[in-house]
């Protein structure tokens, strides 16, 4: 099937658009260009909401504004209008029949309510015309382009490397498998188990030994769809994960660091602030040194001077003893005539020798205690004065490291500054490192949990297995159950012959896609011996695999991955056998120098077989890509949006 026309009325930019798609040469190829901002991604939007009433393409502006046109909802309101209908058609043809989708939803002029949308199908089969309501609409749809794997029709180029890690795999082997009738052989084989199952259930009325082992195999049967249902719901979990860590390295590559950059910016803040602190308590400590010092060595010489008269004066015996008078004559006078310091009898020649030195003191006991106080002060000053010089060089040179520090500290934090400012969204950066490191850890949990699942699947299957065998001999070993007997073993041959067939058909089928996939993949990218195959396993999970044998689909670039979506998106269609188009926005977004002429030229050989409609911004369509397209292309127009900005049409 492919489009012949969209017809687009009151649909977000478009007031009234109309696009042909005429083959007018062998290249089924059709070229929309447009700036950003002009509506080349709600082209896409307005296709994908007629054939499913969604709209997985819209940007967060769109999001906040009403899906009708507001320069036509103003005129229906200058008009005194009611309501207003935003339509969207497109004209199919599929081997010479005409069919046309038709979604319509009316809005309130005045609150700008939207009813419920509706989707009307017109075709012809040769006898007349017949329309079909929504029910029976969504069946033609799905006939011809799945809903379930839209994006593989319908996508965005600019989210094209992260299709594998939004998408739920299974969906796409699921449709593939009904496409290539395995899903046929499938359904027999579940059938034959149905079958089997009825058969001893029968033989189970008539013996209570059997009934009893049906029973077991149903307990059994039961506890193996938990688990089961446990494996693929931790399968999703670990798929998730991997896809999210995946996704967010991506994100954070060049700004891996930033968490810890952001830490680290904050540590030093914090120790330039105490770095801060200690240098002005530096400065206070030398302030306060030199101040005290001074002083002290302004009475210097005065000090020493003094010192050195006290201390000729004590060798002179010029200076009494440092004894106060008061208490030598308290000792004289005391009525109990003892010692008050030893408290001994004070004998005649004690007190002859306290009369005799009150009496040879030459300079006052109070001159004297003054002269003795004073003593231990000159010292001091003396002192400081002599440890002048090395203090100082000790407080300087504190001052000294910690300016040093400061210093240091001060280049650091601009170096941090400087890589936090390069990246525009530190926040973001700081949620995608912390969501990844979370899916880190949920990742080994699941893993851990899954290895647990497995096992025990692996003993209930075991114990079937041998319930089985018990079932088979009681059945054996009884004559009446000869005809069921028989039965069974012919519903468990063909169940295996149907089991052989169905493996074989699903192998065939993923080796078609590994092989397609890889063949599109190396005509796409430049690298040509960089990577050397590409793996599916059995959920269609993508894998590509370096030519020294690794996996690397979540280290090459986002370009890469590009390329190798759209390569596995034209295997898909390939191989499946889809009739139905190919819309992509922006499809060189993230693909330049000589990938993207690759890419031209593959598409260009892919328009032979299948419509392929394009959007691209006036840059992505540089030389290297319209020097191949534009002498091949059907049609090719330019969008352009009127100067209030509210209405796109065909400049």
């Amino acid at each position: 099937m492919r489009f012949t026309s969209i017809e687009i009325k009151n649909f977000r930019q478009y007031k009234s658009l109309e696009l042909n798609f005429p083959k007018r040469t062998d290249h089924d190829l059709h070229i929309i260009i447009a700036d950003n901002g002009i509506g080349k991604t709600n082209i896409l939007n307005a296709i994908t909401w007629c054939l499913y009433g969604e709209e997985p393409h819209l940007g967060n502006s769109s999001k906040s504004l009403p899906k009708v046109n507001l320069a036509a909802l103003q005129e229906a309101s200058d008009n005194g209008d009611l309501k207003i209908d935003v339509t969207v058609s497109i004209h199919a043809e599929d081997d010479g029949n005409q069919i046309i989708f038709i979604r319509k939803a009316s809005f309130s002029v005045e609150t700008e309510f939207e009813s419920k949308s509706e989707l009307t199908v017109l075709h012809n089969d040769g006898s007349g015309d017949i329309l079909e309501s929504e029910e029976k609409a969504s069946e033609y749809v799905e006939k011809y382009m799945p809903k379930r794997i839209q994006e593989y029709f319908y996508f965005d180029g600019e989210q094209l490397d992260n299709y594998f890690m939004d998408d739920d795999n299974n969906k796409i082997r699921e449709t593939i498998h009904n496409i290539s009738q395995v899903d046929v052989v499938t359904r027999v084989k579940q059938r034959l188990s149905e079958v089997a199952a009825s058969l001893k259930v029968n033989a189970g009325k008539k013996r209570p030994d059997i009934k009893a082992l049906n029973q077991d195999i149903a307990k059994i049967d039961s506890q193996l769809k938990q688990v089961t249902d446990t494996i693929s719901e931790l399968d999703r979990q670990i798929l998730l994960s991997q896809q999210i860590i995946r996704k967010n390295s991506e994100y954070l590559k060049g700004s891996e660091d930033i968490p810890g950059l952001e830490q680290r910016y904050n540590e030093l803040v914090q120790q330039h602030s105490d770095l801060e602190a200690k240098v002005s308590s530096c400065y206070n400590q030398l302030y306060a040194f030199i101040r005290n010092a001074k002083i002290a060595l302004s009475f210097y010489p005065y000090a020493q001077n003094t010192l050195t008269l006290i201390s000729e004066k004590e060798k002179a015996h010029a200076l009494p003893p440092d004894i106060d008078k008061k208490t030598l004559l308290q000792l004289l006078q005391n009525p109990d005539g003892r010692c008050m310091v030893c408290n001994q009898p004070l004998s005649i020649h004690a007190r002859k020798y306290i009369e005799d030195l009150i009496g040879k003191i030459q300079v006052s006991s109070e001159t004297s205690n003054i002269l003795m106080r004073i003593r231990s002060e000159l010292e001091r000053v003396i002192e400081a004065g002599d440890t002048y010089p090395k203090t100082k060089e000790q407080l300087l040179n504190n001052l000294k490291d910690v300016e040093n520090a400061l210093e240091l500290c001060d280049k650091e934090l601009a170096e941090k500054d400087a890589a936090i400012q390069k990246v525009s969204d530190t926040e973001q950066v700081i949620k995608w490192h912390t969501e990844r490191q979370q899916h880190q850890e949920l990742l080994e949990k699941n893993k851990n949990m899954r290895a647990v699942a497995s096992y025990q699947l692996d003993e209930l299957q075991k114990n079937r297995e041998q319930i089985e065998k018990e079932l088979d001999k009681a059945l054996e070993k009884d004559k009446k159950f000869h005809h069921i007997n028989s039965l069974l073993q012919l519903a468990k041959n063909s169940q295996q012959i149907v089991t052989s067939i169905e493996s074989e058909m699903m192998a065939e089928v993923r080796e078609q896609m590994e092989s397609r996939t890889m063949d599109y993949f190396r005509k796409l990218i430049w690298k040509k011996d960089v990577y050397d195959h590409i793996t599916l396993n059995e959920k269609y999970q993508l894998d590509l695999i370096h030519r020294n044998g690794y996996s690397c689909v979540g280290s090459c670039s986002a370009a890469e991955r590009s390329l190798l979506a759209l390569s596995f998106t034209l295997a898909l269609h390939e191989v499946s056998g889809f009739s139905a188009l190919l819309f992509i926005d922006t499809p060189v977004s993230r693909v330049s120098g000589e990938n993207r002429s690759n890419f031209a030229k593959v598409l260009k050989e892919v328009s032979l077989e299948k419509q392929l409609i394009m959007a691209f911004t006036p840059d992505e369509y540089s030389e290297s890509v319209s020097s191949v397209f534009q002498p091949i292309s059907s049609s090719s127009v330019i969008l352009k949006m009127n100067e209030t900005n509210d209405i796109t049409s065909i400049k």
